[in-house]
């Protein structure tokens, strides 16, 4: 194979390789995006409901408990603690229910984050995965632009040059040898 056709070979597996490195880079920083987006949205809306019907908890049971001690065996306090016990029960069930919260999170911001090329994730184990998997083809890009480098130096080595020029000047010489003869 001749100089030129090394290296144009060279040339079109780096730029191969190249695009499918970047490819891999864009889906992997855009799923790289949404997991830590997700992860910061589900710890929120569980912050919210968790810590939200807790404050009402507490608060609930405050003030029946100060009900309570002020009024001493009124029926009004002890409403207000059976409110406040009812409200540390949903706490407890949405507190249950946090992976239910995270996947149903997960799968609608999927869905809003997701242009029809990027699949839609119900878990965060799913994403994880996906993101390892990525970061790995990424490098395995990132190593084939490495060997493609050393084509491109095997290419441009004195060797192959003079290799190319022979063969050039031999078929030369064999057409000046042949025009010779000829005359």
């Amino acid at each position: 194979m001749g100089l030129i056709d090394s290296i144009n070979e060279t040339h079109d597996k780096a730029s191969n390789i190249g695009e499918r490195y970047i490819k891999t880079s864009y889906k992997y920083y855009k799923l790289k995006f949404f997991h830590q987006l997700s992860i910061s949205v589900t710890m929120v809306f569980k912050a919210l409901i968790i810590g939200g019907l807790a404050l009402i908890c507490i608060l609930l049971g405050a003030v029946a408990l100060a009900l309570f001690v002020g009024e001493s065996m009124a029926n009004y306090p002890l409403g207000f603690l059976i409110v406040g016990a009812i409200f540390m029960i949903l706490s407890s069930i949405a507190y249950l229910f946090r992976r239910v919260i995270n996947k149903v999170t997960i799968k609608r911001l999927s869905k809003n984050f997701s242009n029809n090329n990027m699949k839609i994730y119900s878990d965060i184990e799913s994403v994880e995965r996906d993101l390892k998997i990525l970061k790995l083809e990424r490098d395995i890009a990132w190593e084939e632009i490495k060997a493609v480098k050393e084509d491109y130096k095997e290419d441009f080595r004195p060797y192959n040059w003079i290799r190319s020029g022979l063969k050039l000047a031999s078929r030369f010489g064999v057409l000046v040898l042949l025009k010779k003869i000829i005359k």
